[in-house]
């Protein structure tokens, strides 16, 4: 599972009427990545087996989606 969806589960079992909690969690994660760090643990992921190509290719596609929503 990518990680966007890992903070949006949680979120779901956590409390999932609060979007803006959400929202918080969103930015601490942005904070912690830079784009070099998170090509090099897709990279590690992909190497390990912990996600495929279809995997990735999924995650992009929901980026993809949110970019418009998160700018």
């Amino acid at each position: 599972m990518n990680p966007l969806a890992n903070i949006a589960a949680r979120q779901r079992m956590n409390d999932g009427n609060n979007p803006m909690q959400m929202i918080r969690q969103f930015q601490q994660f942005r904070q912690q990545w830079t784009p070099e760090s998170a090509q090099q643990k897709i990279d590690q992921m992909l190497q390990s087996g912990q996600i495929n190509a279809e995997q990735l290719e999924q995650a992009k596609m929901m980026a993809r989606q949110m970019q418009g929503i998160l700018k």
